[in-house]
């Protein structure tokens, strides 16, 4: 695991997940689940990238 990126990517997320489970309306609190999905697409992809340029 590269705890750098984990460590960078994770606050915004987390805010951005706070954010919306607590504003949206409980019919579409539904969404926040999106934003762990959004996250490991960015650490996977920029994981990934990371590798690909080393090579």
């Amino acid at each position: 695991m590269h705890w750098k990126k984990y460590a960078v990517l994770l606050p915004p997320f987390v805010l951005i997940f706070l954010l919306l489970v607590f504003s949206l309306p409980s019919s579409q609190s539904f969404y926040a689940m999106l934003v762990p999905l959004v996250f490991w697409m960015f650490y996977y992809s920029w994981a990934c990238i990371e590798k690909k340029k080393k090579e």
